[in-house]
């Protein structure tokens, strides 16, 4: 059976403002000194699954930065653009419809396009676990992440922890919890980080969308029909808007594993979400001090600190726990323990007409 890819690439990324705008949010920066993080993302998918088979879903105003960032590793008609934002289970839904539409039924690989994986073999040989686990059409499959520690800003897989086998039943998915909370999940052994992967066949995901979210399949379904030809662009401009926005968790991940429909590959590869600020230091190595500091920088008696300057000297002297991002229409200041606050920032910016900033 062929395989596909699908890379989610429409976020907004508002944590990490102000080097992150409308036009060139998380992915498309090069956070890590190497690359985009889309470009990562891509990369890292074509070790097992050929590029001319993997599929970009973005939005409309990111079009152009994608296809400027990512050169030759795709083309035009392996992107396609969301008109507005209508979560996750929208963006799966279309790239499944066109995905049937254009080649029949294949396994499918979705993966958001802004994480981090320190150990990328690893990831591959989990992939492959996976597409073996879907093949059968009769399973939804999620890669869970072993959690190193109590995140409450991660949400949680609950599965079958008896056996040996690779792949686990899951029972049910869990929002991000209070502290006291995650602390239970990781004591009881029986807890996975929600990575936001997914695989299963294409036609397994649109029965499961026409079951679960059936007023989505009227749009999905004319997506489906007009794939691959001239109306294509303008079908999806006229019903795109009126799908309901809801997650794939939510719309089908949590009633299919109510049912024992939904299977796990536990993942340890060293994953990180690259959420917000304060977590630089997985991507960069810090100083002496704890430190993580890009571009044109001067730190003296500084500590834990994030300091990114873009186009001028920033320094910083005798203070400790905060982020400083310059750019050259802003600069950015927060404790490093409330970096996840920057986008109240964002929506302040919004909400002042500040759009020039955004």
């Amino acid at each position: 059976m062929q395989t596909f890819g699908v890379i989610m690439a429409g976020g907004g990324g508002t944590r990490f403002w102000p080097l992150s705008r409308l036009q060139t949010p998380k992915q498309l920066l090069n956070l890590s000194g190497r690359d985009l993080m889309l470009n990562e993302t891509f990369d890292r998918m074509a070790r097992l699954i050929p590029r001319d088979r993997i599929f970009i879903v973005t939005s409309a105003l990111q079009l152009e930065g994608v296809l400027a960032g990512c050169g030759d590793r795709t083309d035009r008609s392996h992107i396609l653009v969301e008109p507005s934002p209508r979560n996750t289970a929208a963006c799966i839904g279309y790239a499944a419809a066109v995905l049937s539409a254009r080649y029949g039924d294949g396994l499918m690989l979705i993966t958001p396009s802004d994480h981090y994986i320190e150990d990328i073999p690893r990831l591959t040989s989990v992939w492959e676990t996976a597409f073996r686990a879907a093949e059968d059409g009769e399973h939804l499959v999620t890669i869970g992440i072993r959690p190193a520690y109590p995140a409450t800003g991660y949400g949680y897989i609950r599965y079958d922890t008896t056996g040996e086998t690779d792949v686990r039943t899951v029972f049910s998915f869990r929002e991000k919890p209070d502290p006291e909370t995650a602390r239970s999940y990781l004591e009881s052994g029986g807890y996975a980080w929600n990575s936001g992967m997914f695989i299963w066949r294409t036609d397994t995901i649109l029965r499961k969308l026409l079951e679960f979210a059936p007023d989505m399949h009227g749009a999905l379904q004319k997506i489906g029909e007009a794939a691959g030809t001239p109306e294509e662009t303008d079908v999806v401009e006229q019903v795109y808007g009126g799908i309901r926005s809801i997650s794939i968790d939510y719309a089908v991940m949590e009633p299919a594993a109510a049912r024992g429909e939904v299977l796990m590959v536990p993942g340890d590869f060293g994953w990180n979400d690259v959420g917000s600020w304060d977590v630089m230091d997985v991507l960069h190595a810090p100083d002496a001090d704890g430190n993580v500091l890009m571009g044109d920088t001067v730190a003296l008696n500084t500590r834990d600190c994030v300091i990114v300057s873009r186009d001028r000297l920033v320094s910083a002297v005798d203070v400790e726990g905060l982020v400083i991002v310059q750019t050259p229409d802003a600069v950015m200041v927060c404790r490093r323990d409330k970096a996840q606050n920057v986008r109240a920032i964002v929506d302040a910016l919004r909400e002042a007409g500040r759009t020039e900033l955004l």
